[in-house]
């Protein structure tokens, strides 16, 4: 539900998810996190005068909730390259 409300960019209903404890860092069938959902939106949206630095208010949400801005799908893409992994 929080990655529909991210998508449609249902700010007020993307609060009310996370107030009410969904995962801010949950990944759809793709890998994408709802963070990275709103870093497209924003492109898309701004592409004509696009800035990089610029955070939504969605995406401002998200990370003072707890949100990564790690893409999950690098790890993988290192692993099957056959880089070595960071440690964690």
């Amino acid at each position: 539900a929080l990655m529909e409300a991210v998508y449609f960019d249902k700010f007020k209903l993307a609060d009310l998810l996370i107030r009410a404890g969904a995962n801010v860092n949950a990944m759809n069938n793709a890998k994408v996190t709802p963070y990275m959902k709103a870093r497209t939106i924003r492109y898309s949206k701004h592409k004509d005068n696009y800035d990089r630095e610029y955070q939504t208010p969605m995406m401002q949400l998200l990370l003072a909730n707890g949100a990564s801005t790690a893409d999950p799908r690098d790890a993988r893409a290192k692993r099957s390259s056959g880089r070595a992994l960071p440690e964690v």
